[in-house]
């Protein structure tokens, strides 16, 4: 008698598993974004964004809203890419 596994299923999907770590990433740095701005006494202001001179809540607010953009981008982009062909 051989033995079975208790369960019956597929392999993961690879690209169905980038496309969910591509959303938390994304969840994750929006998410820091949104605390970052809560945590901004004077609340979040277009002038304080384009003065370089000094670094502000609002620096890291754009960069982690567009950083999360980018790095859940490249991750799914990775997911979904053809394997190349075995030689």
């Amino acid at each position: 008698m051989k033995s079975r596994p208790c369960f019956r299923g597929t392999e993961a999907d690879p690209a169905r598993a980038h496309t969910i770590v591509a959303a938390l990433v994304l969840l994750w740095c929006w998410g820091s974004a949104l605390l970052v701005m809560l945590n901004d006494i004077d609340f979040f202001s277009p002038h304080d964004l384009f003065d370089t001179a000094h670094p502000h809540h609002e620096h890291i607010v754009v960069a982690l809203g567009i950083g999360g953009l980018v790095a859940s981008g490249v991750i799914f982009l990775w997911g979904r890419r053809v394997p190349l062909p075995a030689v």
